[in-house]
C-alpha cells in the first residue's frame, strides 16, 4: 500500500513538472511572437499567466516549478534577445504575484475537488434511494427533470415535460385535480408539501409516484421556483393494499369463528345432561374446529 502511495506521488510530481515545462514553453513562444509589439516593456506579460495556468492544472508543485523555470528562462531570454532586464522591484513583485496566484489556484482546486466529491456523493445517494429530482421555475414556467426522473416516468430525456401543463398530462386524469390543488396551495402560502398520484408508465402500466417539494421565494416573499424529489412507491402501495385485504379477511374470519363458537356453545348447552357432559362435548367440538382451521391454514 505504501509503495502504491509513493508511486502515485511520483507520478503526480512528474505530471506537475511536465505541465510546468509546457506552460513555460508556451509563455516563451508567446513572448517571442509579441516581442515586436512589446519591445522591452512588460517582461512578465506571458510568464505570469504561465505560472497561474500551471498551478490551476497541476497544483502547487506545478506552480512552483513554473515559477522556477520562468526565472531561469527569463534570465536567459533577457540576455539572448537583448530585452532590458527587469528591476529588482519588478522581479520581487513578480515572485509575490506568483506566490499569491499559486495559493489562490490551490484554494480553487481544493474547492473544486470538494464540490466534485459532494456532487458524486449526492448522485450516488439519489441513485441508491431511487429518487428523481426536478425543478420548476414558477416565473418562467419552465420545468427541468434529471435522467432518473425520466426513467421513472418512462420518457426519453429529450422528451421530458418543459411546462407544468406538460407534466400534468403525464398524471392520470383522476389525480390531476388533486396534484394541481396541492401545488396551488403550496404557492399560495409557500411551504413544503407531499402528495402521491398515479401515472401510466409506457411499459409498466399504472405506477404510484410520491412527490416531496419545497417552494423557494425571493426577498419580497413571492414564489420563484419549486424544487422537489419523486419516488416510485407502487410496490409500497401494493403492499399496503395487500395488508389491508388481509386485515379485512382476518376480521371477517374471526367474527365468523366467534359466531360459530357461540352457536356451538348454545347447541352443546341445550343437549348437555350436566356440566361434566357439557365440558366434554364442548371441548371435543372446539378441538374439531381447531383442526379444521389448521387444515385450512
Amino acid at each position: 500500500m505504501m509503495s502504491c502511495f509513493k508511486s502515485r506521488k511520483i507520478r503526480q510530481a512528474f505530471y506537475s513538472i511536465v505541465i510546468a515545462i509546457a506552460a513555460v514553453s508556451l509563455a516563451i513562444v508567446l513572448r517571442t511572437v509579441l516581442a515586436p509589439l512589446l519591445g522591452d516593456s512588460a517582461p512578465f506579460v506571458t510568464f505570469f499567466p504561465a505560472v497561474l495556468l500551471a498551478a490551476m492544472l497541476g497544483g502547487w508543485l506545478a506552480g512552483v516549478s513554473a515559477t522556477v523555470l520562468t526565472i531561469i528562462a527569463g534570465a536567459l531570454y533577457f540576455r539572448l534577445v537583448a530585452v532590458q532586464e527587469p528591476s529588482l522591484v519588478a522581479a520581487l513583485l513578480y515572485l509575490m504575484g506568483c506566490g499569491v496566484s499559486i495559493a489562490a489556484a490551490e484554494k480553487l482546486r481544493g474547492a473544486s475537488e470538494r464540490y466534485r466529491k459532494a456532487e458524486h456523493k449526492l448522485a450516488t445517494a439519489l441513485s441508491v434511494s431511487g429518487l428523481g429530482t426536478w425543478r420548476w421555475d414558477v416565473v418562467r414556467n419552465t420545468v427541468e427533470w434529471d435522467d432518473r426522473l425520466c426513467v421513472m416516468f418512462g420518457v426519453a430525456p429529450g422528451a421530458s415535460p418543459k411546462t407544468d401543463a406538460e407534466f400534468l398530462n403525464l398524471v392520470i386524469e383522476e389525480d390531476r385535480a388533486h396534484v394541481l390543488k396541492m401545488i396551488e396551495d403550496s404557492l399560495r402560502k409557500p411551504h413544503a408539501s407531499e402528495y402521491t398520484y398515479r401515472i401510466n408508465h409506457p411499459t409498466k402500466g399504472v405506477r404510484w409516484i410520491a412527490d416531496r417539494n419545497n417552494v423557494l421565494c425571493g426577498q419580497d416573499g413571492a414564489p420563484l421556483e419549486i424544487v422537489g424529489a419523486s419516488m416510485d412507491v407502487t410496490e409500497r402501495k401494493q403492499a399496503d393494499e395487500h395488508r389491508d385485504l388481509l386485515i379485512r379477511e382476518l376480521h371477517h374470519r374471526v367474527r365468523n369463528t366467534l359466531a360459530m363458537v357461540q352457536g356451538m356453545a348454545n347447541a352443546t348447552a341445550n343437549s348437555a345432561q350436566d356440566l361434566a357432559h357439557f365440558k366434554e362435548t364442548f371441548a371435543r367440538r372446539i378441538a374439531s374446529l381447531a383442526m379444521t382451521h389448521a387444515l385450512l391454514t
